[in-house]
């Protein structure tokens, strides 16, 4: 079967003297040609004499065995030619176009010729790109969070790249720009719901933890609320999956005010997936410390873009969010909010951010970031190298208490800094790591390791794992027999 056809341009088309040398030559490398192919599924797209993209026809997709291992959109040659002639004129500079080129035509190293295998895959981030935060839904273009989440694996966690694998869902995008857009690589439809949208995510856990192990660790990233907390509850008990929201700050700051937890009062603007994560995490401390559920919910005030969590809304609540309703009148001002729970002190700040360094009355005070970054990237390398077949909910407690304890005094008392500083969330991660060991191996029945050298074979297994060095973790070793989370 003839796969390939080359059209000639324009340029090309008419009739040209073929007794000239340069013009027999163009003629012979631009003519339209059939090719019927020896290799079949991935070994085809290695060859670029035959791969010619999203060209491929359905029917020659499902005959050659490439079906899935190409985008959902068909393309002619010419059109994907332009897609790309555009992309590279859009380019500021010609250092930014040489690296767009090198995007499209691997060089003759090795590493390029022969990439890694999917064979020995640990950690697996997927998307299906609906609410991607900031940008909202990108359907197939959500690409760009699992890879940038696994790069972080990479950076602070210390996680081997070669065991990282990003993935995207595609089920459509109710993005109408990207459905207009003749460029968009994704499925061109409105988003699959219900019982076919389950059951695909039901077969790609399947298939993933076939393929890969069933201690394969699986992050759900920038799924839609009515879906991100549906599918952990779901698989939670059955696969190594978890969401990565932190209290971490929260803990520090009672290291400031000298209070538990389950002493303050809490508002929460924003009562998404990842504020409702938080809040919940911050009722299992608040529990931890001595107070019943009820008590600790009724700690804790939410608001959406509907105002304050109210009795009075439970229609259009889920029973996530009626967990913290109060019997209030509803009010949709943060200050009216903030005033009826008469909070007493002074601020203690964590952006989202980075922010620049701020100096008041002759003191330098530094943000610091309450980002989720701290947390995952420790929880992630324990279950790898522990082989966890699930994450507890306590996991995250103890990740973020270490990460509270963490910071020194120093920080909190000159800079009032209620996280580490970036520069140490590699040796942070190891700490976490450690002393998730216990409950990870609660889970995956591991035995548990009690000689005096315990701590010291852990260092040992977890930096080797990291396949790297960390200069400080000198002070790590020393610690190690005093530290407790």
């Amino acid at each position: 079967m003839g796969i390939r056809r080359i059209s000639s341009s324009p340029a090309l088309a008419k009739e040209v003297d073929l007794s000239d040398p340069k013009q027999l030559a163009l003629h012979k490398l631009y003519r339209p040609e059939r090719v019927t192919p020896r290799e079949k599924g991935y070994d085809l797209l290695k060859n670029p004499r035959l791969n010619k993209g999203m060209a491929f026809s359905l029917y020659e997709r499902h005959y050659l065995g490439i079906h899935g291992l190409l985008p959902p959109a068909f393309m002619t040659e010419e059109q994907q030619a332009y897609r790309v002639m555009t992309k590279l004129r859009e380019q500021p500079d010609d250092l930014s176009k040489l690296n767009l080129i090198r995007c499209y035509v691997p060089s003759d190293r090795e590493e390029d010729r022969r990439p890694v295998e999917l064979a020995s895959q640990r950690a697996i981030v997927v998307t299906d790109g609906e609410r991607i935060l900031g940008l909202g839904d990108l359907g197939a273009y959500g690409m760009g969070i699992p890879v940038g989440k696994l790069a972080l694996y990479v950076a602070l966690g210390g996680i081997q790249p070669q065991w990282c694998l990003p993935v995207v869902i595609d089920v459509g995008t109710n993005n109408q720009k990207l459905l207009d857009d003749p460029f968009y690589i994704g499925l061109r439809r409105r988003r699959v719901r219900g019982p076919e949208y389950e059951l695909l995510l039901d077969n790609f856990m399947k298939a993933a933890t076939k393929r890969f192990g069933r201690d394969t660790l699986i992050q759900f990233e920038d799924f839609a609320f009515e879906n991100a907390y549906t599918l952990l509850d779901r698989y939670k008990n059955e696969y190594c999956v978890f969401n990565d929201d932190i209290q971490a700050g929260l803990l520090a700051a009672t290291r400031v005010t000298g209070r538990p937890l389950s002493q303050k009062k809490m508002v929460f603007l924003g009562a998404g997936a990842a504020g409702l994560g938080v809040a919940e995490l911050c009722v299992n401390q608040m529990v931890d410390e001595g107070i019943s559920e009820k008590e600790a919910c009724d700690k804790i005030y939410m608001m959406d873009v509907g105002g304050l969590i109210t009795k009075s809304r439970h229609r259009s609540l889920t029973d996530r969010h009626l967990r913290f309703a109060k019997d209030m009148d509803e009010t949709k001002s943060l200050l009216e909010v903030v005033q009826k729970v008469q909070p007493e002190g002074t601020v203690l700040y964590a952006s989202g951010s980075p922010f620049d360094n701020v100096e008041l009355n002759g003191k330098i005070y530094k943000p610091g970031q309450g980002n989720n970054s701290y947390i995952f990237p420790g929880v992630a390398l324990a279950a790898i190298v522990f082989k966890a077949k699930h994450i507890p909910d306590k996991a995250f407690l103890l990740a973020a208490r270490r990460c509270a304890q963490s910071v020194t005094v120093k920080s909190l008392e000159k800079y009032a800094r209620l996280y580490p500083r970036l520069k140490d969330i590699r040796e942070l991660s190891v700490h976490i790591a450690i002393d998730e060991n216990k409950w990870i191996e609660l889970i995956s029945h591991k035995l548990t390791l009690r000689s005096a050298r315990a701590s010291h074979y852990l260092l040992s297994l977890i930096l080797s794992c990291m396949g790297c060095t960390i200069p400080s973790m000198l002070k790590v070793n020393k610690g190690l027999s005093t530290a407790k989370p």
